[in-house]
């Protein structure tokens, strides 16, 4: 349904709502993030950057091509093992002290995860641009499995939420 097949009140109510959504889905990510780690990291801001992309895109522009919960999912799921395999293989050079400059090794190869998870997204019809900036973020900073795994969590309530309210969410850009 489009947003101008709506009564002025219903258009209010409806754009409050929606928004609210992305503030809701926000606030849980940015409370369970505070709570299990217990303190801010740049992860988790990059987590909390690419979720509020995908909260807009699910509750704002829903219908949109980007906003299919496969390619959320999929494109977060694509986004994570790179970012995995990648941060493993810089370690890999630190530890195997080979003698090249890391910091830009770092700057080089979360620049290139970004591109190759949107490489394997495209190549499996999974594409979900926001996913991209949490491989680039997973191989700047060390992570954990904690907040990876607040993310999905988030991702998995978002979509089931998007599903829920398919018949009620409209068009708002």
């Amino acid at each position: 349904m489009k947003l101008s097949e709506l009564s002025k009140t219903h258009r209010r109510i409806r754009w409050l709502s929606q928004c609210m959504l992305v503030f809701l889905t926000m606030a849980i990510f940015l409370y369970l993030a505070n709570v299990v780690l217990g303190r801010t990291e740049l992860i988790g801001a990059i987590g909390a950057t690419s979720l509020g992309s995908t909260a807009f895109l699910a509750f704002v522009a829903h219908n949109s091509y980007m906003a299919q919960s496969k390619r959320i999912l999929g494109g977060y799921l694509i986004a994570i093992v790179v970012g995995i395999v990648l941060f493993h293989c810089v370690q890999w050079t630190f530890n195997a002290h080979i003698q090249i400059n890391h910091r830009y090794l770092v700057l080089f190869v979360a620049a290139a995860s970004a591109a190759i998870g949107m490489f394997f997204m495209t190549l499996l019809g999974l594409e979900h641009p926001p996913a991209a900036g949490l491989s680039l973020g997973m191989v700047l900073e060390h992570w954990d499995m904690k907040i990876l795994g607040i993310i999905v969590a988030c991702l998995l309530l978002l979509t089931v939420i998007k599903y829920l309210l398919r018949n009620w969410l409209v068009v708002l850009v």
